[in-house]
């Protein structure tokens, strides 16, 4: 009797790479360029091969996508008409990329007719209150938590929010747009916010707002649009 072989799974292609770096890119709003014209000394647009890689690497491209979709990347968009066999033209990548952002030269052509937004490619519950809920007694054990949370953050005056973007601009810190890591997260609440929260309840409310493809990271946007105190509407008749 001969064991099962495993299933082949088929090489990842260059279109079906682009566009899982497209999500990716537009998800966590990256720029790559910047991570890419360090290892450009001379501007024309091309790097070494195992500069593109390090530099998806730099740019936090290699925890969503495998080895193998980089190489084909970079495998893609390698220079011809004799140029050295492990140069790759980032430019030509970057700028493909990049039109999930937005057109190229609209500037010069402002009526140009732009593509709606990719309604695929974003997560429109990315930046409000978390919708996931937690099994068993762990969700109502996270309500008790943030109600608390909530009270405290009211009568002291002050906001959550302004902390925890203190800490995701930290030089040191991973650059997911909204979000810092579960340290950076316990950091802010017991230290910067003085919740003096149990180290289980700073858990629950990682696990409430943590994000499924990246659980090393807490969106502490949505965290905020929870527990921060709501702005009353300006009426200008109420000064008079």
């Amino acid at each position: 009797m001969t064991a099962a072989t495993a299933p082949q799974v088929p090489p990842p292609v260059l279109e079906d790479a682009v566009t899982r770096c497209k999500t990716i890119v537009y998800k966590n709003r990256i720029r790559l360029k910047e991570f890419f014209v360090d290892f450009d000394k001379l501007r024309c647009g091309q790097v070494r091969s195992n500069h593109f890689v390090t530099a998806m690497s730099i740019a936090g491209l290699d925890r969503y996508m495998s080895p193998e979709e980089i190489l084909v990347l970079s495998e893609g968009y390698k220079v011809e008409d004799g140029a050295p066999p492990d140069l790759v033209e980032y430019r030509k990548f970057v700028e493909d990329v990049d039109r999930v952002f937005t057109l190229k030269g609209l500037e010069t052509d402002p009526l140009k007719e732009v593509p709606a937004e990719p309604l695929h490619l974003l997560d429109k519950q990315r930046y409000q209150r978390s919708a996931r809920r937690l099994e068993g007694d762990k969700d109502c054990g996270v309500e008790d938590v943030l109600f608390r949370v909530s009270d405290i953050v009211r009568k002291r005056g002050v906001l959550v929010k302004p902390m925890f973007d203190d800490a995701a601009a930290d030089n040191h810190s991973s650059k997911v747009v909204g979000h810092v890591t579960r340290n950076q997260f316990a950091q802010c609440l017991n230290v910067k916010l003085n919740l003096e929260l149990e180290p289980e309840e700073v858990d629950l409310l990682a696990e409430k707002f943590g994000q499924s493809d990246y659980p090393e990271m807490v969106n502490y946007v949505a965290f905020a649009n929870t527990v921060d105190p709501r702005e009353e509407p300006f009426d200008p008749y109420k000064l008079r």
